[in-house]
């Protein structure tokens, strides 16, 4: 599987969760290692993030788009009771606000790790983009 099909799929299972998820959290620091290798201790073993398992993940998920989109801001805002929206964009002065990457969820931490997964599709298409 490439990266951009590893980061479509865990996309996709982002967005149909529907609540905390012990393996998912796992599949997150194991899709996102190659882009940051402080998210594998020395011996190897990945390290046990909660991103959506702790009722306070979303520290875990700020940390987590701080080290794989540095650069980017973040920014919460709540719509309604339960609809959180998140948006992750980079502020630079040689790119346009088309930057931005909106992602929404019912859930803080699942709408944040949705933006940093949407963001970082991006990046890789931008890159395959390039290639051609």
């Amino acid at each position: 599987m490439t990266r951009i099909e590893t980061l479509r799929s865990l996309q996709t299972r982002l967005r149909e969760a529907t609540g905390p998820d012990s393996e998912l959290d796992k599949d997150i620091s194991t899709a996102l290692n190659h882009y940051d290798d402080s998210l594998v201790p020395w011996g190897g073993d990945l390290h046990p993030y909660d991103y959506t398992t702790d009722p306070d993940g979303l520290g875990a998920c700020v940390a987590l788009m701080r080290s794989v989109l540095p650069r980017w801001l973040f920014d919460i805002r709540q719509q309604h009771q339960d609809d959180f929206q998140a948006r992750v964009y980079r502020r630079c002065l040689k790119r346009t606000p088309h930057d931005d990457v909106f992602a929404s969820h019912r859930l803080a931490t699942h709408a944040t790790l949705l933006a940093i997964v949407s963001a970082l599709i991006a990046i890789e298409e931008a890159k395959e983009k390039a290639d051609v």
